[in-house]
Formats: structure tokens, sequence, C-alpha cells
């Protein structure tokens, strides 16, 4: 008969002392059962570890002391034990050792995973930081490299990447009779934001633009609505490109590349052979993506530019 378990929240369990007295009596098989038990004991749980929870998969069908018995656990929280603005991580994972071979953390990690999205709509990846080589690998983590723990000890670390459901992203060309909405999504990007000026992202000013280049400029929606866009136009010889932006809530879904590979095909169709872009020096996240889409550096160049409007500043 297949065994039932079932999968709780510790902090929402009502049998905390039996949980406590399953751990300790588990301490001696693994070194970081104690300061796990102190976290709990003491009520610094959330403090050290942050947002989260301890989860436990119970065995229904044994009993400790007339309680449901500990087959596995582990947290998932903002952080664990490495020095690190990353976050969920998947931390202190056991399986007591009659239970071990039936991928019982696998269940846990699965519904962790499940749940990422929700918990962390910011974060693309959760993470792991082990020793253990090919364990992870079985639940569809990467192994990524090394990181200091906060006893100053390298660390193995793992990702998987978090699946976020939204709705089919289609693209279109856009129209001056979309700048309410590109007006709106450039407000919720905080680079995007501060490169606006009053006269050029104007509606005048964008309308002016769009006429200019009625078939270089697109948008990605979700739902009907604008969640990322890309500005082109040309003067004949060159292109350049202005406010690529993509909504907080859709971002690392691939619509910042696609829109990239619309504008530059376009481009292309109207014979232009190459295109540039300016990005701020601290835009560290930016610059990355253009390195990545083939956009060289150029560091034997001055850009000088000049304002010709009193409402328009020449620069930072």
């Amino acid at each position: 008969m297949k065994t039932a378990f079932i999968l709780k929240d510790y902090f929402s369990y009502e049998d905390k002392e039996s949980i406590l007295a399953q751990m300790q009596a588990h301490s001696k098989e693994w070194g970081a059962i104690p300061f796990l038990l102190s976290l709990l004991k003491d009520g610094s749980f959330h403090q050290k570890l942050g947002k989260g929870s301890l989860y436990l998969l119970l065995d229904e069908e044994k009993l400790t002391d007339g309680k449901f018995t500990i087959a596995s656990f582990l947290t998932f929280c903002d952080r664990d034990e490495i020095e690190s603005n990353l976050k969920p991580w998947i931390g202190f994972v056991f399986t007591a050792p009659a239970y071990r071979g039936r991928h019982l953390a696998g269940q846990i990690i699965e519904h962790c995973m499940n749940n990422a999205a929700t918990l962390y709509p910011e974060s693309e990846y959760v993470y792991v930081s082990s020793d253990e080589k090919g364990l992870y690998e079985k639940y569809g983590f990467e192994f990524v490299g090394k990181m200091k723990s906060v006893w100053g000890e390298d660390s193995g670390i793992f990702r998987k990447k978090i699946e976020k459901e939204t709705d089919e992203i289609s693209y279109k060309t856009l129209s001056p009779a979309d700048y309410d909405e590109l007006w709106e999504l450039w407000n919720q990007v905080e680079q995007t934001k501060r490169a606006l000026n009053s006269v050029d992202d104007s509606r005048e000013g964008i309308t002016r633009y769009m006429k200019r280049n009625p078939t270089t400029c697109f948008a990605a929606t979700s739902g009907g609505k604008i969640v990322g866009a890309i500005l082109t136009g040309h003067d004949g010889r060159r292109a350049i490109i202005h406010h690529l932006c993509v909504h907080p809530d859709f971002q690392r879904l691939g619509i910042a590349r696609a829109l990239v590979d619309k504008a530059e095909e376009a481009l292309k169709k109207e014979g232009i052979t190459k295109a540039f872009g300016l990005v701020f020096k601290d835009n560290d996240k930016a610059n990355s993506f253009w390195e990545k889409m083939g956009y060289s550096l150029r560091t034997n160049l001055n850009y000088r530019n000049k304002s010709l409007n009193a409402d328009v500043p020449t620069g930072e």
C-alpha cells in the first residue's frame, strides 16, 4: 500500500511541540538541525531568514508519540546561508533515514516552485546552496557557480527558473493612438521614466515621431494591454532606438528581445544597415541586455548633443 503523506506549514501546524521533538531526535544525523531548531525555539526564524516558512511532509500512517511522523522538511525563505540579495532560497533540506530514496523532498520542492511566482513575483529563479553534486539536478536545478556563505565558506549554488503564467503575448505596430498606454507604461519602469522629457515625449512629440517612423515602432500586448514597447526611427542612414521598456510584471519573459528583433527586421526592410541606442552608464541591467543582443560599446567616440529647445535638457 502506498504511504499517504500530507504537506504542512510549520507555522500554521497545531502540533509544533511534536515537530520540535522529532527534529531534536534527528539532530545527531545532520548538523544543521540544531541551528534550525534554535531559530524556531527562540522565535528568530523570520528575523534570520526573512519571509517564508518551514514546510513539513508528514506520514499519516506512522505515528510518533501519537503524532504524524516527519518524513521530510525544508525551508523556503528570502534568505539561506549565502551572503546575497538573491531570493528566494530553498534550505535546510532533510529527509529522515527511513524515508530516503523516495524523492520526498522533491514533493516539497515542487510545492515551493508552484507557489514561487505568487510569493516572489519579482524573482526569476529559486536558489539552493549545496555541495551535493547531482542531487538538485534531478529536480531541474542547474549549477551556476560558487558563492560565500555567512560563515565565509564556498558553497555551490543551484537555481531553477520560476514558471510564470501570463496571458499570451502578442505584438503589433505602434500608432499615435497608443500614446496614453505608452505614457502609463513608461512611468512604471524607473529607468525609462528617468529618460523622459516634456517635449519629445509629449503626445505631440510622439505623434510626430511615429508619423515619421510608421513601421518601426512596436508594442507587446497581453490581454489587450500594452506591456512592452520600443520606438525606433532612422534618418535614411542610421537608426536609433528609444525607450525599450517592459512592464515589471512581464520582465524576463523574452519580450524585450522579441521587440528588438521586430524593430531590427523592420529597419532592414527599409534598407538600414546599422542601429544604435543610448543607455545610462549606471543601468547595469540594460547594458548587459544590449551587450547580449550584439550591441557593442563604443569607447572611441564622444557623444555630443545640443538642445534646440529650452524645455529639453541637454543632459544630466
